[in-house]
């Protein structure tokens, strides 16, 4: 057996998230792009995936539905995941900004 490559994890990690999470993700972006990035709230993007795909809002970080940094990545996208220190307090987001 030979070990997995980048790549194969990017395909395994898209294979694993169902279209309609992407297309969620795809909107939103789409919605928060304001000149030259967007900025997605954590706590929006887990309800709308949520109330997308009829779930719990736990579901949607049970099965790695924001985990999509890789992803995009692969498709031209630097993505970061921002997350107040135990001294900050502001929502937790992630950033697009075209690579």
């Amino acid at each position: 057996m030979k070990p997995i490559t980048p790549q194969e994890v990017i395909e395994h990690k898209i294979k694993e998230i169902p279209d309609e999470v992407i297309d969620v993700w795809n909107k939103i972006i789409v919605e928060k792009w304001r000149e030259s990035a967007a900025i997605v709230y954590k706590d929006e993007i887990t309800k709308r995936i949520a109330n997308t795909l009829n779930i719990d809002v736990n579901k949607v970080y049970d099965f790695g539905y924001l985990d999509i940094k890789v992803i995009y990545k692969n498709f031209g996208w630097n993505v970061e995941y921002y997350k107040p220190y135990f001294d900050e307090s502001f929502r937790p987001y992630f950033t697009f900004i075209k690579a």
